[in-house]
């Protein structure tokens, strides 16, 4: 997992990235993250997924930072090139209510 900073028409975006798996395995590193650039920093969070697979703690974590961000106005926004990742997002209903948009080539590490 890794963070980085950009910036695109006057607004700041911090991108954590999450290459491999996001599950019950990692959920805890990706929230901690999370939880780190919520609490740090003014920024819009993007999470760029690599993976191919997401489970129910794994949404919870994306739920609960779009909260978050949310209550400041601030905006989470999920890269994902993963049909299997998206269609979970859309059936979950998450899709509705988090952007989510293609990886693109700046944020694939």
């Amino acid at each position: 997992m890794s963070m980085m900073t950009s910036g695109d028409a006057g607004r700041v975006v911090v991108v954590v990235a999450v290459p491999g798996r996001f599950d019950g395995s990692t959920v805890g590193l990706v929230r901690q993250a999370l939880h780190s650039v919520i609490e740090e920093s003014s920024a819009d969070v993007t999470i760029d997924l690599g993976a191919d697979w997401i489970d129910l703690p794994a949404l919870a974590v994306l739920a609960h930072a779009h909260r978050r961000l949310r209550a400041q106005n601030r905006r989470l926004v999920i890269g994902c090139s993963s049909d299997s990742v998206r269609r979970v997002l859309a059936v979950t209903g998450l899709s509705r209510v988090i952007a989510v948009q293609p990886r693109t080539p700046h944020l694939v590490a």
